[in-house]
């Protein structure tokens, strides 16, 4: 019997993301190089901040995560935070603020 033991490495296939970033000039550079890496959809919402919130695949995060640090103040990971946001702010885009935000 082998003494090695077996990890189990779980993980959700999607993650929700909520990039926070203080001023409207921030998110053009962040949803250019969002859409540039392949990112679809997302949704624009006003809470103290401008969040912009998106689902990706949980393998490709870390892949995103040098852009997404680069163009934002604070970035949040988790289901529960778009809804957080969602309750306490005003929904600007519904899916489509990458695609409008990315044109400036």
């Amino acid at each position: 019997m082998s003494d090695k033991k077996r990890r189990l490495r779980a993980y959700p296939a999607e993650t929700q993301v909520v990039c926070r970033v203080n001023e409207a000039g921030g998110l053009f550079p962040l949803s250019s190089r969002l859409c540039k890496r392949g990112i679809k959809t997302a949704s624009l919402i006003l809470a103290d901040c401008y969040c912009l919130s998106f689902t990706v695949k949980t393998s490709e995060l870390s892949r995103l995560l040098p852009d997404i640090c680069e163009h934002c103040d604070s970035v949040c990971l988790g289901r529960s935070y778009r809804e957080i946001f969602g309750e306490h702010g005003c929904t600007l885009m519904k899916n489509d603020a990458l695609s409008n935000l990315s044109l400036h």
